[in-house]
């Protein structure tokens, strides 16, 4: 169940003197509804998704088939006052401030109302139900029942498991994929890994049998099961997930791409059926740099992200002092171009900036917490420019001048927030502004003879420095 870590609204259940089930969201998220603002979820359709994903266990059966059997209520933002109501039906005031605790809300922002919607004679709907409804509701059940028994969904050690098969143990022929090595690469008990087998053999997504004393996938009815079993949604599921597996290339070598990689074989674990799937996109990303990071550096970095805690590391880059202690404050992990940057705001400089997390050393992740400002974003200090990770403190007025191919190649294409065009027969002019001054000649160097800045002075000077370095080694 997710937790709150600022002010939220949405839907609950309360059991046992506890909160049992919830959805919140944070009230800038929230759906619009009059002057107020209320969750994303209602009761009736939440309680068919706990009970999709094995939640309603938690609960004694007799209390599982209708939502309303336990108290519920929700709780909801009044835009005109900023207080907030927690609706319920009945419920004593010390277990409401649990409630209210739950969603983080202020004592002070908090009130409580009874609203019949949320009271037990609810309970007395299923009274009036007829016999039919009854029926048609108990069949709904029980063929839930039957398909999750027949096709238990994967869990996330299963998602793991079809991943590693389908991706390294080709390449590893002296590995040994059986229940004990995922027991050690997962640090997770033997009966935990035999329960995400179980049910990936029940889906029949890896072989009954061991192959060479290794797991293997089930490949025997791939073109059957795609041509008659598979749903529509399962075949345009998968033909997104090629595409999406091609854009994903430009980050492969970072715990991103593994993360989003097990998320999507963990929603969509037929893809393990063919190891064609992340190479047969329609839709891909040309090769680019792959990146080489620091994992440890970025695990310790992603673990402050989330906590909003303080880090404490050496910068190791040349021309900065090496063993001085730098404090930050972490606000963004940046991806540019083959390199992670972390992008904070430093105490030791009294500056926000951008290190590269390949030159930061002795990471520790220190018990002290900071407030993230609104603008903590990197898209704030590049003052209006769009040409990748780059934090800049002026901004300045760039004009410059593109022909050749390049002359129609900036008309489609976006440099800043305020680009304007002029143009004549043989070139085209562009204007705009922008606080990303390396990044500006870095672009104009790559267009070679196609590029020429007219302004500003500095960026003109700096051009014709680099353009006359370069003759010079033509020269020798």
């Amino acid at each position: 169940m997710q937790e709150c870590k600022s002010p939220s609204v949405g839907i609950w259940w309360f059991y046992y003197d506890d909160v049992l089930f919830a959805d919140p969201v944070e009230v800038e998220k929230g759906l619009p509804y009059g002057d107020c603002i209320a969750g994303l979820s209602d009761h009736a359709d939440y309680w068919d998704k706990m009970e999709a994903a094995g939640e309603l266990e938690k609960i004694p059966p007799l209390l599982r088939s209708e939502y309303f059997y336990i108290p519920r209520g929700r709780v909801v933002f009044h835009k005109d006052t900023d207080r907030y109501t927690i609706l319920h039906g009945g419920l004593k005031k010390r277990e409401l401030n649990k409630i209210r605790k739950f969603f983080c809300i202020t004592k002070e922002l908090a009130d409580f109302d009874t609203d019949f919607h949320y009271t037990k004679d609810d309970v007395n709907m299923s009274r009036k139900l007829s016999d039919e409804e009854k029926m048609q509701r108990q069949l709904r059940r029980d063929e839930k029942a039957v398909e999750k028994e027949a096709h238990p969904p994967v869990d996330k050690y299963g998602a793991k498991i079809l991943r590693i098969l389908r991706e390294e143990a080709a390449d590893n022929p002296g590995i040994k994929y059986n229940s004990e090595y995922f027991e050690k690469r997962f640090d997770v008990s033997n009966i935990t890994i035999l329960r995400a087998i179980k049910k990936l053999k029940d889906n029949n997504l890896i072989k009954d049998k061991q192959v060479h004393g290794s797991y293997a996938i089930e490949e025997k009815y791939y073109e059957d099961f795609y041509s008659q079993s598979c749903s529509e949604e399962i075949k345009k599921n998968i033909a997104l997930i090629a595409s999406l597996g091609g854009v994903l290339q430009q980050y492969k070598n970072t715990p991103l791409y593994d993360s989003v990689t097990d998320l999507i074989y963990f929603l969509q674990p037929e893809i393990a059926k063919s190891d064609k799937i992340f190479s047969s996109g329609r839709v891909i990303v040309s090769p680019q740099m792959e990146y080489d990071i620091n994992t440890q550096n970025w695990e310790k970095v992603y673990d402050a992200l989330q906590r909003n805690h303080k880090l404490r590391f050496r910068y190791t880059k040349p021309y900065t002092n090496n063993e001085a202690q730098r404090i930050v404050w972490p606000f963004q992990l940046v991806l540019d171009n083959g390199s992670v940057y972390l992008f904070a705001y430093s105490e030791y400089a009294d500056l926000v900036l951008l290190y590269d997390l390949n030159y930061m050393t002795d990471v520790v992740v220190l018990n002290e917490e900071f407030d993230l400002p609104e603008d903590y974003d990197i898209n704030n200090y590049s003052g209006g420019g769009r040409l990748g990770a780059y934090k800049g403190d002026k901004i300045e007025n760039y004009k410059i001048r593109f022909t050749g191919y390049a002359k129609d190649w900036m008309k489609n294409h976006k440099l800043a927030d305020n680009q304007t065009f002029k143009e004549d027969e043989e070139s085209t002019t562009v204007s705009f502004s922008s606080s990303q001054f390396d990044k500006v000649l870095e672009l104009i160097l790559s267009w070679g003879r196609q590029a020429e800045p007219l302004a500003p002075a500095r960026l003109v000077k700096r051009w014709k420095e680099e353009v006359l370095a370069m003759a010079e080694k033509v020269k020798d």
